[in-house]
């Protein structure tokens, strides 16, 4: 029986020492991996970020421009409108006229 129970343990120890080592390895090829994925990814990403950037200045810089030219576009409106009113009050003062 103690032969046994020795036997148990010493099969429990160097199961526990394989197991060991295995976890070992395991860590150690999934730091390796993380590392390998950061190095490869880190870059597209800052890459992408830049690119975004860049994007997204170009559409403040169009988006100002379309500013200018709504502006632009509703000084025009209150011209117009100006004329139009105008127009229809000279044809007003031109109607009493001619119907005295």
């Amino acid at each position: 029986m103690y032969e046994e129970t020795l036997k148990m343990m010493i099969e429990y120890k160097t199961s526990l020492f394989t197991l060991d080592e295995q976890m070992k390895t395991s860590h150690s090829k999934l730091r390796e991996i993380v590392e390998s994925t950061y190095k490869t990814i880190t870059p597209r990403i800052k890459v992408a970020g830049e690119y975004l950037d860049m994007e997204v200045a170009r559409a403040r810089k169009e988006s100002a421009k379309l500013q200018v030219q709504v502006e632009g576009l509703a000084k025009e409106e209150e011209e117009i409108e100006k004329l139009v009113d105008e127009y229809f009050r000279r044809t007003e003062v031109l109607q009493s006229t001619i119907n005295g």
